[in-house]
């Protein structure tokens, strides 16, 4: 399926590509098309609407304590998404805040604010032996941010990187079902999860969407 061109990636982009329904969905585009910013978004939205939860992974510790850093800091991001970050001396009504690897949301409800309640945690991929004994019913995706990188970044890992993630995965799922998404950038990667499940990568020309295992 051949799709337009856009400068930007958004929301009805994200709901196109999850309307397949695949266990895992992995988004490849160029750089700052917008990827992150729509699936932060559909994290606090999906925790507003549903009380549904969002891990969040990145590959190394030092990329998990930036993202931590800036996480919903950027004004046009919490613009973007509806948030305001909660700060006990400045800014007492926010309705987002960050203890931290961990984002808490509260509803404005009739008239008063309701309890904090988490939405969303930052992990490193290696931290899929801590997930096994934090699983939780309300979460219902995974999002594993800017995964691709290079062959030389990749042999920095220390494990398997397919085996780590699924490791994550089924301590997540346990008994209910959980939507896994993959973001990165097509420029210059590899991709050990196409190793890992038999997939021929399309040619970095490509550009469109395309279903495996039956669909």
């Amino acid at each position: 399926m051949k799709d337009v061109i856009k400068k930007h990636y958004g929301d009805k982009d994200g709901l196109k590509v999850l309307s397949y329904n695949g266990i895992i969905t992995t988004i490849l585009s160029n750089r700052n098309y917008g990827k992150t910013w729509t699936f932060k978004k559909r994290a606090f939205k999906r925790a507003l609407k549903n009380g549904k939860k969002t891990i969040w992974l990145r590959l190394f510790k030092k990329e998990m304590k930036e993202a931590l850093s800036q996480f919903y800091t950027s004004k046009d991001l919490q613009k973007y998404c509806g948030i305001t970050l909660y700060d006990k001396d400045t800014n007492k009504d926010g309705n987002v805040k960050q203890i931290g690897k961990t984002f808490y949301y509260r509803k404005f409800v009739n008239g008063k604010w309701a309890r904090w309640r988490w939405f969303l945690k930052v992990y490193k991929l290696s931290d899929s032996g801590a997930l096994r004994s934090a699983d939780d019913v309300a979460v219902d995706t995974i999002v594993f941010d800017e995964y691709t990188k290079t062959p030389a970044k990749y042999r920095r890992y220390r494990g398997n990187i397919a085996n780590d993630f699924i490791d994550i995965l089924f301590s997540a799922k346990r008994e209910h079902e959980v939507r896994c998404i993959f973001l990165g950038n097509k420029e210059g990667f590899s991709n050990p999860f196409y190793m890992y499940f038999g997939i021929t990568p399309p040619p970095s020309s490509w550009e469109g969407i395309r279903t495996y295992r039956g669909g």
